[in-house]
């Protein structure tokens, strides 16, 4: 084999290295970033999801002070600086993430962002417009309940979202 021969075999196999190095880097380079993009999806995700459950926690947790609550001083308190704040908290992170929930919970987080529309509608017209002294809002008769068991669907998503980011 003469010299010419052999240095256009190192430089072919040189730059065939160098080829399939580069084609290698770029594949790695697009997997590392579906994988930071997926990353990043689920801690939005589990933020949100969390988020969404632990405001739904304390509307429930004021709703049983509301009941339990011996003035209406009381009541309205809860009922204006807790419920209110707390359902149109819900409605807002739904409205701006709602595209980060499950999409196997949509249809009850629909039937959730019903439920306090029609709650915050009625509250303002009466407890802002009309200053009336009806008891507790509910809406679930008017034809816009409380969809129980979103509860603990989002409960359970966030908690697989977030054992999945950062372990049990």
């Amino acid at each position: 084999m003469d010299v010419a021969k052999i240095i256009s075999l190192i430089l072919g196999s040189s730059l065939l290295t160098a080829l399939m190095g580069f084609l290698l880097l770029k594949q790695s380079e697009k997997i590392t970033n579906t994988v930071k993009s997926r990353l990043a999806w689920k801690e939005k995700a589990c933020e949100a999801m969390g988020s969404i459950y632990f405001q739904l926690q304390r509307s429930s947790l004021a709703f049983e002070r509301y009941v339990k609550a011996k003035t209406e001083e009381e009541r309205r308190f809860i009922e204006t600086e807790v419920l209110y704040k707390s359902n149109k908290s819900v409605n807002k992170l739904i409205l701006t993430q709602g595209y980060l929930i499950a999409p196997e919970l949509l249809e009850n987080t629909q039937k959730l962002l019903n439920h306090y529309d029609a709650w915050i509608e009625k509250y303002h017209r009466l407890r802002v417009s009309s200053q009336s002294e009806d008891k507790f809002i509910f809406v679930g008769p008017d034809g816009y309940p409380f969809p129980k068991e979103l509860e603990q669907q989002l409960a359970d998503q966030y908690l697989k979202l977030w054992n999945e980011l950062y372990g049990k």
